[in-house]
């Protein structure tokens, strides 16, 4: 096969496996939604792109309420647990990677993004797949990352989600979740809240004394974010991405460079 053709068999294999893939993380998300303090939940990364490998796992981004980060991480965790669903060094294809929370007050993802261009962060924020949400939990996501139309001027304003991938709960499980969040909304919930960042920090230090020290743009723990990617290969893709633009006869940021047709920001 020439450069020039298309691989329409593995692009075949291709969206079947992200429709398989899909078709797991909706059965996840389904009972995600009947916990308290979850706004969003969409899938990312590999899946979302459309080049999922059969032994890739299913990433998923979670926005959760403000104040109640470490609770909302803590129940989803259990839960993914219980089900056999979340993704272990043992057990990686088909389960859920839960490495990625924001609450609803820390939606702007640019103050983890790398020096410009960031371009792999950009793709990631427009290729997302969301499954649930709560009220406008996307679009407000959408409003406070409009950095991304710098490089991605065309990409959607404010994306509804696909009904065929879209998780509706039933009238049980918004009963479950609001009761929920009415009994930990309150003062008892603050309690656990500070209970649970103690012991997920501690936790999380005697596994991987690097990760809560380290100033590293993929590993984010605070009480707005939680971003557990270790092996942050961002650089490496914006460093490819410059040696493509500059073999197309762009600059090193994106524009034309005198070689080019035009001047300004390349457009995707």
């Amino acid at each position: 096969m020439t450069s020039g053709e298309i691989d329409v068999e593995g692009r075949r294999r291709a969206v079947l496996l992200v429709e398989e893939k899909l078709g797991i993380a909706r059965r996840v998300v389904r009972r995600l939604a009947w916990l308290p303090f979850v706004r969003l939940a969409a899938v990312c990364n590999t899946v979302a792109a459309g080049w999922p490998g059969p032994d890739s796992d299913i990433d998923l981004f979670i926005v959760v309420r403000a104040g109640r980060l470490w609770t909302t991480r803590f129940l989803i965790t259990a839960l993914a647990s219980i089900l056999n669903a979340r993704r272990s060094r043992g057990a990686v294809a088909n389960r859920v990677c839960l490495s990625f929370y924001v609450t609803d007050a820390g939606l702007d993802l640019s103050r983890v993004a790398l020096p410009a261009p960031d371009i792999y962060l950009a793709y990631w924020i427009n290729e997302l797949i969301p499954l649930y949400e709560r009220g406008s939990a996307m679009s407000d996501f959408v409003r406070a990352n409009q950095w991304v139309l710098e490089y991605t001027p065309n990409s959607r304003a404010a994306p509804a989600l696909i009904p065929r991938s879209k998780v509706e709960p039933g009238l049980i499980a918004r009963l479950t979740q609001q009761t929920g969040e009415w009994i930990l909304g309150g003062r008892l919930g603050t309690v656990l809240e500070g209970a649970a960042r103690q012991t997920q920090k501690l936790m999380m230090a005697r596994r991987d004394t690097d990760r809560t020290g380290s100033a590293l743009h993929g590993v984010v723990i605070d009480d707005t974010m939680l971003k557990f990617h270790e092996h942050d290969r961002r650089a490496e893709y914006r460093q490819r991405w410059r040696e493509r633009c500059q073999e197309l006869s762009f600059g090193a940021g994106g524009e034309r460079t005198s070689a080019g047709l035009s001047t300004g920001q390349t457009r995707f």
